[in-house]
């Protein structure tokens, strides 16, 4: 287990927030600790951070996701991009609205009932096409992702503060 820093805890009622939209395929899918790791692994927890290959996918901001999947993120979710992906909640938003979208893709695709989490990651790192093949492109990733999410695990069980139970009822 490692502690939290000041803006990770900062992150964790947003992140909570995010877990508790309505509109993902199964209300209990999705766990904090899994949107922790991504972040980990994608931006070091930098919010202002862009992508080595910004100039050709727009990727920048905590999530990481490029400019075009944000765009359709926002019109399959109904989510609201006017602030930037550089913006915690917004970016929290979009990636977590590619994970679901890339997990309810494996389900249809494969014609399963469950995905294994290691395919909804490599679908987010790597895309749907490359998820669905089955096959892990990249392990390192995988195993980075993991050993993050294991880390951040006991947080899944951490308690919501009052204000956000109220205004997700």
């Amino acid at each position: 287990m490692q502690a939290l820093t000041p803006f990770q805890m900062q992150c964790l009622p947003m992140i909570q927030q995010v877990i508790a939209f309505p509109g993902w395929y199964k209300p209990s899918w999705m766990k904090p600790s899994q949107l922790m790791a991504t972040v980990r692994v994608e931006s070091g927890w930098d919010p202002s951070i862009k992508a080595s290959d910004y100039a050709t996918t727009g990727s920048v901001g905590l999530m990481q996701v490029t400019a075009d999947t944000a765009q359709a993120m926002g019109q399959q979710y109904g989510l609201d991009l006017s602030k930037g992906q550089t913006d915690p909640l917004t970016s929290f938003f979009t990636g977590a609205a590619y994970q679901d979208a890339t997990l309810r893709y494996l389900l249809q695709k494969w014609g399963v009932t469950e995905v294994p989490l290691s395919a909804v990651e490599e679908g987010y790192n790597e895309g749907y096409v490359a998820a669905a093949r089955g096959s892990m492109v990249s392990l390192r990733y995988w195993l980075k992702w993991a050993f993050s999410q294991q880390g951040y695990a006991f947080v899944d069980t951490a308690v919501t503060p009052a204000f956000l139970r109220a205004s997700t009822k």
